[in-house]
């Protein structure tokens, strides 16, 4: 799949103007202040109030975790709609965020926080300068039998037949926007997940969103392409699924063979890559250390039985964003909890939310690894969950 690159445009350089400097930034005062009342009477950040998700936002864009801060910046925003440093900071991750299909929307709040705090242009010029604008894009209309795709320099796959690429980029500028195409539930998040897995060719993983999706949306030919697509460079049969892609969009037959062949390549890779080694495994880093802070994403590892290759494989479990004022929260709008930590042992201990519910672990225990953090969440002698925030 293609990734694309973000190039800022010149229109930001309408934000920028003649203003006399201001002897204390806003922004960097609002921000201060709401830390302050987190800290004190809490009347601007309590539990699930515009301050508190602006302060976790505020915490990920600090960290250069500018996907996530947009989702908190968003809550905010959507509470406090004319809040000012709420929509400046929602626009600012949105352009660092590195997706150029949300450009417009970080025009648009930019610009918003302009107009509510005029002494927010000098802050704005600073953080971004004007910027030459991009080349023409290319025509987008397609050739009516475009060529079969081949390897890149990077050794990844060309971009498949373009009703495919224009289908996940919808999906993405819908994501993005929160667009209800791929609201929670839905067959567009679910081929997102799919997509995701897809991108890094772990076509096991993408092969499970896919279905998942299908279930809402079976006669999807986008969907069954990308589902016949990761079965062919397994080895499985993907035959129904490319006969109801073809169905839908004709060209897509063209591009299936080069595609595969391609994916397969790359699936060898992501095998061996698993396979186990002669060398003695690393020694597992000691319990206990400081807490790393961030989206602790959840896995399963899963034994695919006899004579499979690979032997076995992880299933996503979901993620939980553990923080540093002793709360955490599973998902993006799911249950917040608090924890314990004991530093000495290593034990976390759940004290209500998610994890201290139904069928609650049987413990947790966290290590730290250069600067990640793992964590071990058993919840029987068959079922545990591996639990990491990468944080490079």
């Amino acid at each position: 799949m293609r990734i694309h690159s973000f190039v800022r445009y010149s229109w930001i350089a309408l934000l920028v103007g003649a203003l006399p400097a201001i002897r204390a930034d806003l922004l960097d005062d609002h921000v201060k202040r709401l830390r302050a009342d987190a800290e004190g009477a809490r009347k601007e950040t309590g539990m699930l109030s515009a301050g508190a998700d602006f302060l976790y936002g505020q915490e990920y864009f600090e960290a250069g975790n500018f996907p996530s801060a947009v989702w908190y910046f968003r809550d905010a925003v959507k509470k406090e709609e004319n809040n000012p440093f709420f929509r400046y900071q929602l626009g600012a991750a949105l352009l660092k965020s590195g997706d150029k299909n949300v450009e417009d929307e970080a025009r648009k709040h930019l610009e918003a926080a302009v107009r509510l705090q005029p002494a927010l242009r000098e802050r704005s010029a600073r953080d971004f300068p004007a910027r030459p604008p991009a080349p023409p894009a290319a025509s987008p209309n397609p050739p009516a039998n475009p060529p079969a795709p081949t390897a890149r320099a990077d050794g990844k796959a060309a971009a498949p037949a373009a009703s495919v690429q224009a289908y996940v980029d919808r999906l993405k500028r819908s994501r993005a926007a929160g667009g209800p195409e791929t609201a929670m539930n839905t067959p567009g998040r679910e081929a997102l997940y799919g997509i995701e897995y897809f991108e890094k060719h772990a076509y096991d993983s993408a092969e499970t969103g896919f279905a998942l999706a299908l279930g809402g949306d079976p006669a999807n030919p986008h969907l069954n392409y990308l589902m016949a697509v990761a079965r062919a460079a397994q080895g499985k049969d993907a035959a129904a699924q490319l006969q109801r892609a073809v169905a839908g969009d004709p060209a897509l037959r063209a591009q299936f063979d080069g595609e595969v062949a391609i994916a397969r390549a790359a699936w060898r890779k992501v095998v061996e890559a698993g396979q186990p080694k002669t060398t003695p495994p690393a020694p597992e880093p000691p319990a206990g250390g400081a807490l790393v802070f961030g989206n602790y994403v959840c896995s399963e590892t899963v034994w695919n039985g006899p004579n499979a290759v690979p032997a076995f494989r992880r299933e996503y479990r979901g993620y939980f964003a553990l923080r540093s004022d002793g709360t955490y929260r599973w998902l993006d709008n799911g249950a917040t909890g608090r924890y314990r930590y004991d530093p000495q042992s290593g034990v976390v201990t759940w004290l209500s939310g998610f994890f201290a519910g139904g069928g609650a672990p049987r413990s947790t225990v966290y290590r730290r690894s250069g600067d990640d953090g793992l964590m071990s969440i058993t919840f029987s002698d068959t079922l545990r969950w591996n639990v990491i925030c990468e944080k490079k």
